[in-house]
C-alpha cells in the first residue's frame, strides 16, 4: 500500500482499549483538533452498555463501511457524471480550434484538466465531510483521502501525459537516424490519443476514490484474519497474525518497588493499514477480541468469553427466530427423520446429503419450507424402498 505522506498521531493507554464516552465532546473535539486521534488518557474507564458498542472508533468503522461506500464512492460517481457532459463539450471545442498536440492545444488541455481535478477534489471533499457526521474522529483519514486523489492526477495522469508527448517531440526534433526510438515514438502516438480524453482522466480520479475505500476493505480483511473462531473458547481468539506497526513511542510508568511497566503507546499513522495493524496489535496487547453478533452480524468488542449477541435484543430475537424454525412443521420433521437416521450406518450417505441441504440451503433461505419438506419425503420414501425392514414373527409354513 501506498505511504501518504502526511503522519497521524494515535494514542492508546494500556487497559484503555479506544472507549470513548459520548459525554465528553467537548474535550474530545479539542483533542482531535490538536492531535489527529487520540484515547484520551485521562478518561476513567467506563464500562460500555451493549447498545453503545458503537462508541469505538474501530466498530464504528466496522459496521458502517457498506454506509461509507454508497456516501463516498456511489455519489462522488453521480455527482462528477453530471458534470462530464460540460466537460465533453469543453473539450470538443479544444480539438476543433487548435492543431493536436501543439502548444495552444496542450495549453488549452492542462487548464480543462485542472478544472476537473478542482471540482472532483471540491466532489470528494465534500462527501469526506459528510463521511465524518457518523463520527467526528474519521476527519483523520480526510487528508489521506485527498493527497491520494492528488497523487493519482499527478502520477498516474499529468505525469503519464507530459512523458508520451515529450517522447513524441524528441523524436520529431531528433536528428537521424531515429532508429533505436521508433517503438517507442510509435507506441507513444498509438497511446497518447486514448489517454488525453474526459473519460481517461475521470477514470483515473475515480480510482483514487475506489482506492480510498478498499483500504478499508483491505483492513477490515485484515482484522478478519487476525480474529478468529476457534472450537476451545465460546468466541474469537487472537490467530497471532503478523502485523507491521509503524514507529511508535512507548511511556512508562516508574514505581520504586517495581520495574517500570508501559502505560501509553504513540504510533505514527501513514495510511489506512497502519490504523488497522495499530487496533489489532492494541486489541491483543489489551486480550480483546472482535466477533460478530450471532444475530445481526455486526461487529463487537465482547466484555465476556461467552458473549456471542451485541445486546440482549439481539439475543431475544435469536431466540425467538430459533423458536420459530423449531415450531414449523418442515423442522420438526426433518428432527423426526434426524433422530431416527442419525445413527443408520446402511443409509449414511443418504443423510448426510440431506445434512448438507438443511444446513447450507434451507437455514440460509435459499430453500422455503414447500420445497424442503418435499426433499425430506423423498428421502424417506428413498431409504424405506431402498432399506426393507422386516418387523414381527416370521409366519407359520
Amino acid at each position: 500500500m501506498r505511504d501518504i505522506f502526511n503522519y497521524k498521531d494515535i494514542e492508546f493507554e494500556i487497559k484503555n482499549i479506544d472507549i470513548i464516552p459520548y459525554a465528553n465532546e467537548k474535550e474530545i473535539t479539542e483533542t482531535l483538533n490538536y492531535r489527529g486521534f487520540l484515547v484520551p488518557h485521562n478518561t476513567p474507564k467506563k464500562a460500555i452498555s451493549a447498545n453503545q458498542e458503537m462508541g469505538t472508533f474501530l466498530l464504528e468503522i466496522l459496521n458502517n463501511l457498506k454506509s461509507f461506500k454508497k456516501i463516498i464512492l456511489c455519489n462522488y460517481m453521480q455527482l462528477s457524471n453530471q458534470e462530464r457532459e460540460s466537460w465533453e463539450k469543453e473539450y470538443t471545442k479544444i480539438k476543433n480550434k487548435f492543431e493536436y498536440n501543439s502548444n495552444d492545444y496542450i495549453c488549452e488541455r492542462n487548464n480543462l484538466d485542472k478544472k476537473i481535478k478542482d471540482t472532483c477534489y471540491s466532489i470528494f471533499e465534500t462527501l469526506l465531510n459528510e463521511f465524518e457526521k457518523f463520527n467526528p474522529k474519521l476527519f483523520i483519514f480526510r487528508e489521506w483521502a485527498l493527497v491520494l486523489m492528488n497523487d493519482h492526477y499527478h502520477y498516474h495522469y499529468e505525469t503519464e501525459l507530459r512523458d508520451l508527448r515529450g517522447l513524441i517531440k524528441s523524436y520529431e526534433h531528433s536528428p537521424k537516424p531515429k532508429t533505436k526510438l521508433e517503438i517507442a515514438y510509435f507506441q507513444a502516438k498509438e497511446k497518447l490519443p486514448m489517454k488525453d480524453t474526459i473519460h481517461y482522466i475521470l477514470q483515473i480520479l475515480s480510482e483514487s476514490v475506489l482506492e480510498f475505500i478498499n483500504d478499508f476493505e483491505n483492513g477490515k480483511q485484515l482484522l478478519d484474519n487476525a480474529f478468529i473462531h476457534s472450537s476451545e473458547t465460546r468466541n474469537n481468539k487472537f490467530s497471532g497474525t503478523q502485523s507491521v506497526l509503524p514507529t511508535t513511542t512507548i511511556e512508562y510508568k516508574v514505581d520504586n518497588f517495581k520495574f517500570p511497566t508501559p502505560f501509553k503507546y504513540t504510533y505514527e499513522l501513514k495510511n489506512i493499514e497502519d490504523f488497522f495493524n495499530v487496533m489489532i496489535y492494541q486489541l491483543s496487547l489489551n486480550h480483546k477480541v472482535v466477533i460478530q453478533c450471532k444475530n445481526c452480524g455486526k461487529y463487537l468488542i465482547p466484555d465476556r468469553t461467552d458473549q456471542i449477541y451485541c445486546n440482549e435484543n439481539c439475543k431475544w430475537r435469536y431466540m425467538t427466530r430459533k423458536s420459530k424454525e423449531n415450531e414449523s412443521e418442515t423442522y420438526s420433521y426433518y428432527r423426526k427423520l434426524y433422530n431416527r437416521y442419525k445413527n443408520g450406518k446402511t443409509y449414511e450417505k443418504e443423510f448426510e446429503e440431506l445434512k448438507s441441504i438443511y444446513y447450507n440451503q434451507y437455514k440460509s433461505k435459499q430453500l422455503d419450507d414447500e420445497a424442503f419438506m418435499q426433499l425430506l419425503l423423498d428421502f424417506e420414501h428413498k431409504v424405506k424402498n431402498a432399506h426393507t425392514v422386516k418387523r414381527g414373527r416370521p409366519k407359520k409354513q
